[in-house]
């Protein structure tokens, strides 16, 4: 935490969406009517991948830089699928997709990236043997490769402008909540 704190520079911000389909509502009905962990690709998926990047402000100019002369500082991928690709079969230490995501997005970009999985609720992975689980490694490889590459997608179309705010004026229509 000290090194942080003493690390902290001044920072231009942006946020944007992309949309990845590894995961799939985890809720499906049995023949006989019982709610089950299985594979519902008609229940609800927020495939939603959202990007903050964080881009250095050019040393000396901490407001009047032109777009691009800020470097790329971190990216903060947020998902909402569950890692839980890797199944009993399994006898490996891994991070799953998020961690192969991670790293296609710091090879892509030169951004350090933080991944935040959020609220998956009833969502998990969508491939592999059994409900999305499996022991095979290269199932997670390819999802965080694709979650991977569709957040450095966004996160390159981003653009960490540098701007001022001033007060324009009391919208009178709403003023008086």
């Amino acid at each position: 935490a000290w090194a942080a704190w003493r690390g902290l520079v001044p920072v231009r911000v942006a946020a944007g969406m992309g949309t990845c389909g590894i995961g799939v509502n985890r809720r499906a009905q049995a023949p006989d009517g019982r709610t089950v962990v299985g594979r519902n690709p008609s229940g609800f998926f927020d495939q939603a991948v959202r990007v903050l990047r964080l881009d250095a402000v050019p040393e000396g100019d901490s407001a009047g830089a032109s777009v691009g002369e800020g470097r790329p500082l971190v990216a903060l991928l947020h998902y909402a699928t569950h890692p839980t690709l890797m199944a009993h079969e399994n006898r490996l230490i891994t991070p799953d997709y998020p961690g192969v995501a991670r790293r296609t997005v710091e090879a892509i970009t030169g951004a350090t990236c933080l991944f935040l999985q959020g609220c998956a609720g009833d969502i998990g992975p969508a491939w592999g043997i059994t409900e999305g689980h499996t022991g095979d490694t290269s199932y997670y490889h390819r999802a965080g490769k694709i979650l991977g590459a569709e957040a450095a997608r966004v996160f390159l179309t981003l653009e960490t402008r540098p701007y001022e705010a001033t007060f324009a004026g009391v919208l009178e229509s709403g003023a008086p909540l």
